[in-house]
């Protein structure tokens, strides 16, 4: 389930039904990981959350794939309970498998957060964590080395990206302010681009890196190895 997803969940329209209520969690930009629950690593993941009405929405961010949708929500004391279903129509006698029909429990935890297990139509279990806003569970710093403006033009430009599952992306890198960004048409999703040395950037959120390779001075393309898969981008003209 999970752990064929990866990184790729991108968990939409959370509606939070009665007794649940808008101020039951804590509003903003929450943080988590999901994993394999037989394995130690874990995939970051950003979760928004915002109030619509009296309900609750949160929309889950990863790096890849397919997009899901929570259904069957039920927040009660301090368990939060939905399942997954991905949000994309799926043609007469698809079986998407990942973590689609997924059906998971979290449990508050004293600090605020959440955790607790998906479990897939499969039996395979893949655990699911909540950090909220404001958290002293702070991430692990990530190095950002000074780029010169040159060096950052370098990389500015637009990327056919073809993702570890085989589906497309167009990834735009330009500069705003000094730093570099990246826009995924894929995930409508902009973040940051924190420089790690030697071509490689780790992008805004994940725990992985890409490498570009250049041409005469200028960036050409980008490869990255992440536990999906291999993702490539190719510069477009």
């Amino acid at each position: 389930m999970i752990r064929r997803v990866g990184l790729s969940l991108f968990l939409l329209g959370l509606a939070v039904p009665q007794p649940a209520r808008a101020q039951a969690l804590p509003l903003g930009r929450w943080t988590g990981s999901a994993g394999p629950a037989d394995q130690p690593a874990a995939h970051p993941l950003t979760f928004d959350v915002t109030a619509v009405g009296d309900s609750l929405r949160i929309m889950l961010h990863a790096n890849t794939g397919d997009d899901y949708r929570l259904d069957t929500i039920r927040l009660s004391g301090d368990t939060l309970r939905f399942t997954l279903h991905l949000a994309r129509p799926l043609p007469p006698g698809d079986i998407p498998g990942g973590a689609h029909g997924s059906s998971c429990m979290l449990l508050r935890q004293g600090d605020g957060s959440y955790m607790g297990l998906c479990t897939g139509p499969d039996g395979m279990r893949s655990d699911l964590r909540m950090v909220p806003p404001g958290s002293t569970q702070a991430a692990d710093t990530v190095a950002d080395l000074p780029l010169t403006a040159a060096q950052r033009q370098s990389f500015v430009g637009t990327y056919s990206v073809t993702l570890p599952m085989g589906g497309r992306d167009v990834l735009r890198i330009f500069e705003e302010n000094g730093l570099l960004k990246a826009h995924s048409s894929h995930e409508n999703r902009t973040g940051r681009l924190f420089y790690q040395g030697d071509g490689a950037f780790r992008p805004e959120g994940s725990n992985f890196v890409i490498t570009f390779v250049f041409d005469a001075g200028r960036a050409t393309g980008f490869t990255s190895h992440r536990e999906d898969g291999v993702l490539k981008g190719a510069r477009m003209p």
